[in-house]
């Protein structure tokens, strides 16, 4: 069957291609109709930018939502019609398996079953929330914690409201006054402009001095980490969330030496460490991240409509641009399937 698909075939070049598809199922497949698809924009924007290689063609994508189409004769738990999430490509029909791998990467695989009640183009974001569920988990985090991430961006969003989630005291920094409105529609009261209030200076006075228990560097911002570590009061400790794909050269003596005077620790969360299936052996996994997430999204406690802005396919090209190039343009920009 002929699809379409985001491709990328070169540096900085993106366009809705005509893709052929097999309608073949094996045993344990479905063929899924998307729905929505989202952009993970550090990702994919790095990809689109050569920032991973020399890669190209490639296509791009993995948090897709859509109805089920077919099944396969093995299939189990999944039917024609159900609404559900798959790691794919932005493309209008996927064809994945049901059986996750138990450990490694799952693309091309099936997540779960998504609840009746849930915003459809925000459940293309439980993507990004799982990526922000490797910091809660790495953390430790524990109730009345304060916890200051920096960025606002997609990633940085939905990782301060996991953390509210949790329990803790969250603040939000970003340069961004558009990014910090939307932090406060999703339930973030505290936000900080760095470029209008020094952040030493809004963390003392947000927790009486006392500092800071975690903090959170959710963008490509290695260079923020000396002015992170000493925000931190003792056994604090500082998560790096960003791709961190681009060099950039420091005297880290300072920040060891600031580390080890407090015993604090420096944490590089990442989602796809985890097991996959939701076994009774493993206490955490990425299928039960997903369930976890859902279940929060259905009870109202993580919102996602502020973030959410619906875009075309066909304008993948200037989506992109406006990621790199005009990021208060969007945040949550998902590819809408259904038109």
């Amino acid at each position: 069957m002929k699809i379409h698909r985001v491709y990328i075939p070169e540096k900085e070049k993106a366009f809705l291609a005509e893709h052929d598809l097999d309608e073949k199922l094996k045993p344990t497949e479905v063929l899924i109709k998307t729905h929505y698809s989202a952009i993970s924009a550090g990702t994919e924007c790095a990809r689109y930018l050569g920032w991973d290689g020399d890669i190209f063609p490639t296509a791009s994508g993995g948090a897709n939502i859509g109805e089920i189409l077919a099944v396969g004769s093995e299939v189990k738990n999944f039917a024609v019609g159900d609404r559900v999430t798959s790691f794919t490509n932005h493309d209008s029909h996927v064809k994945c398996d049901t059986i996750p791998l138990e450990y490694g990467y799952n693309g091309h695989r099936i997540g779960l079953k998504i609840p009746p009640a849930i915003f459809g183009p925000g459940a293309a974001l439980t993507y990004h929330f799982a990526i922000g569920m490797a910091a809660i988990r790495e953390s430790a985090v524990t109730l009345g914690d304060d916890v200051l991430v920096i960025g606002g961006g997609l990633i940085g969003n939905t990782t301060a409201q996991l953390f509210r989630c949790a329990g803790a005291f969250v603040m939000l920094a970003d340069l961004s006054e558009s990014r910090l409105a939307i932090a406060k529609s999703c339930g973030i009261n505290e936000v900080v402009n760095p470029s209008k209030t020094k952040l030493e200076e809004a963390v003392k006075t947000w927790t009486n001095g006392r500092m800071l228990h975690i903090g959170v560097l959710a963008l490509e911002g290695a260079q923020l980490l000396p002015d992170l570590v000493p925000l931190l009061r003792a056994r604090g400790q500082a998560l790096l969330m960003g791709g961190y794909r681009l060099s950039y050269e420091m005297d880290i003596q300072p920040i060891f030496s600031q580390l080890q005077r407090g015993s604090r620790r420096l944490i590089a969360p990442l989602g796809p460490t985890y097991p996959i299936p939701e076994l009774p052996y493993h206490r955490y996994s990425a299928l039960g991240h997903l369930r976890q997430i859902m279940a929060l999204m259905e009870d109202g406690r993580l919102n996602t409509k502020p973030l959410v802005q619906l875009v075309s396919p066909k304008d993948c090209q200037q989506i992109f641009q406006d990621l790199i190039h005009n990021k208060d343009k969007y945040l949550g920009a998902v590819f809408d399937w259904t038109k």
